[in-house]
């Protein structure tokens, strides 16, 4: 039977009360043993926290919430965490880049646009200017934030972007590939074709959707192809473009996640 807890706030970093769910303590066990560190998870550990949920409960974040909601994180990313979220299920994770401005009502409309229920999210603002290496930086750093609180299955984190930011989100999949489980780009011109890494297993088997309004990636998707990354195209017309290439963002994730299974 599951108890409702009511949380109050009690930093003042905290701005509201939240809601939180008990589960006993063999539940607790398996989160501890959920969270369990491994050398694939190390690119996104942080070490300001030892005991995640311990932490989460101190500092006065909720656990569960009958609703989506988004949270802001220390580093200034933004987390999104689905309706009836449960903290002993790995969820996948949309690393969504914003270019400015970085509006946290945007995030959350289009990651629950996407699915109110079956993904985290993390807005990671970045600059325009800035180079794969420090987008890298800022993702990481998201990413490490997140995952001191909430359950991230640490084989599908996938960074994504819209318009100019599809082209960051691939080139940072591409930079480090043994990080993430693929990309997401929706609505890019890659008027470049991004440098592929030279053999790096790391790509074969990973994932990315390609979501456009006029279907001219064919070289793009050949020079993706021949790296060993399973690519996925969506062409969409202007007039319903954003609704139905966000629906297709979370009916691809959970193809991934039926064939894993």
């Amino acid at each position: 039977m599951v108890n409702r807890i009511f949380f109050e706030g009690r930093d003042a970093d905290v701005p509201s009360p939240f809601w939180a769910e008990g589960f006993g303590a063999a539940a607790l066990d398996g989160y501890a043993a959920a969270h369990a560190s491994s050398a694939a998870d190390a690119a996104f550990e942080s070490a300001e926290s030892a005991d995640p949920l311990g932490d989460c409960l101190d500092s006065g974040l909720w656990i569960v919430r009958d609703r989506p909601a988004v949270h802001p994180l220390p580093g200034g990313g933004t987390a999104f965490v689905p309706e009836f979220y449960e903290m002993n299920y790995p969820y996948p994770l949309i690393v969504w880049l914003s270019p400015p401005p970085a509006a946290p009502d945007d995030f959350e409309r289009r990651i629950a646009d996407i699915s109110p229920r079956n993904c985290l999210g993390v807005q990671v603002p970045i600059d325009p200017a800035w180079q794969t290496p420090q987008v890298l930086d800022a993702v990481r750093d998201s990413v490490g934030e997140l995952r001191q609180a909430w359950h991230v299955h640490t084989e599908r984190i996938f960074p994504a972007g819209e318009g100019p930011a599809a082209e960051a989100a691939l080139t940072t999949f591409l930079a480090r590939p043994e990080w993430f489980g693929g990309a997401i780009a929706l609505g890019g011109q890659f008027a470049k074709i991004p440098r592929m890494p030279v053999r790096n297993h790391a790509l074969h088997g990973k994932r990315v959707l390609l979501a456009t309004r006029d279907g001219k990636h064919r070289e793009l998707v050949r020079t993706l192809n021949a790296a060993g990354v399973a690519v996925t195209v969506r062409r969409h017309d202007d007039d319903a473009y954003q609704a139905s290439a966000l629906s297709d963002v979370n009916a691809w994730l959970m193809d991934a996640i039926c064939v894993a299974a």
